[in-house]
């Protein structure tokens, strides 16, 4: 039997691996987990580009590519098509309880919204060698009336989970969440929308049913010590009955006084313009301003997001860094753009946008010479 001088041996689990003397780079079983997952991921199937949610609540979805696999039972039987796991190539992605995500049946990013499903996640799965989570389609949306920050009631729909059944490793299986008696479980995010939600709170579900609340839970935390973390809410409602005053073309039901909007705002009462300055130069050397969200007249805590792009008789040829340098937004939402380098043929635009407090999002814009003062 072999013995090891462990005197001056700095961690005594080197004696649990030795490295073989015929190792190379190139060993799989020797190389970092991120690796390994790097050097195997393109001969994974089932690659996609999805969109994957900035923030819970925010509407916000950038692109990811990710695998997605069926999600299946101790037996191996598949569940369901609205069941999938999502398999990311970054092992330290945060991987959040109530997370979502959104894509259409044919992974066409260009359909519009409505045409893409929203999908929650119920759980996560980190495991070796990969980072994983399953989610469950939204098959539906509720309707409610949401007080944003300046006080404004505006009618909200939040995509949820409403199905017949829970199949899933989270959740009992055929767990049965519709049952003869009229009642029904509804999964949805926990956000600043579902937050507002309350004990009798009624809601149309479907095109012509309505449901009144009996009990909300958010105990799904993250944290052992922070309730506040729970990433899904679970609302439990019977059936109730059908009144005059529940609307089912807006698919919003009457709540009395509560959830009467007092000033319905609709996407046109927003705008977006500049608080500072007030009004633009022709030509760009260097500008200083900061974009504002607008009701009516009164400004508005909403954040503005600022891209540029060239426009110009050759302005796909040219690069906009060489042209332009756009900095910001600081602790105040001020920018600051500063021209590079003039061209008498082309001109910069910068594009300004914001999303609502009930998911719409406006637009606005404008342009400046690079030539010239």
């Amino acid at each position: 039997m072999a013995v090891y001088d462990s005197t001056n041996m700095v961690d005594p689990r080197v004696l649990l691996s030795q490295t073989p003397v015929n190792a190379t780079p190139q060993n799989y079983y020797l190389k970092e987990l991120q690796e390994k997952v790097n050097a195997d991921w393109k001969y994974r199937p089932n690659h996609f580009v999805i969109e994957r949610e900035d923030g819970f609540g925010s509407n916000n979805f950038e692109q990811l590519e990710v695998v997605l696999q069926t999600v299946r039972t101790d037996k191996g039987e598949k569940i369901s098509d609205d069941w999938l796991r999502v398999v990311f190539k970054d092992i330290f992605t945060q991987a959040l309880i109530g997370q979502r995500y959104r894509f259409s049946y044919d992974f066409n990013m260009e359909s519009p919204p409505e045409d893409k499903n929203v999908w929650i996640a119920v759980n996560q799965n980190q495991i070796t060698p990969t980072n994983a989570q399953v989610v469950c389609r939204c098959n539906g949306t509720i309707a409610s009336i949401y007080t944003d920050e300046l006080g404004n009631n505006v009618l909200h729909y939040e995509p949820v989970v409403q199905t017949t059944k829970f199949n899933d490793a989270e959740f009992d299986f055929s767990k049965v969440a519709v049952d003869p008696d009229g009642k029904l479980t509804i999964i949805a995010q926990n956000n600043k929308f579902t937050d507002q939600y309350y004990i009798n709170q009624r809601f149309v579900i479907g095109p012509d049913r309505v449901y009144k609340v009996e009990n909300i839970l958010k105990t799904d935390a993250l944290y052992t010590y922070k309730p506040q973390s729970a990433g899904l809410v679970r609302l439990y409602l019977s059936m109730d009955q059908i009144g005059e005053q529940d609307n089912f073309v807006t698919r919003l039901a009457y709540n009395g006084i509560k959830d009467t909007p007092v000033t319905p705002v609709v996407e046109g009462s927003y705008s977006i313009g500049l608080a500072e300055p007030t009004s633009v130069p022709p030509a760009l050397t260097s500008l200083t301003f900061k974009p504002q969200v607008f009701v009516g007249t009164t400004p508005s805590p909403i954040s503005v997001a600022v891209t540029c792009h060239l426009e110009g008789t050759y302005a796909e040829l040219a690069t906009l860094s060489d042209y332009v340098k756009l900095e910001g937004p600081d602790e105040a939402g001020v920018y600051t753009a500063t021209r590079i380098a003039e061209d008498i043929t082309l001109s910069v635009v910068f594009d300004m946008s914001a999303v609502l407090p009930d998911n719409t999002t406006i637009t606005n814009s404008f342009t400046m010479r690079l030539f010239g003062v």
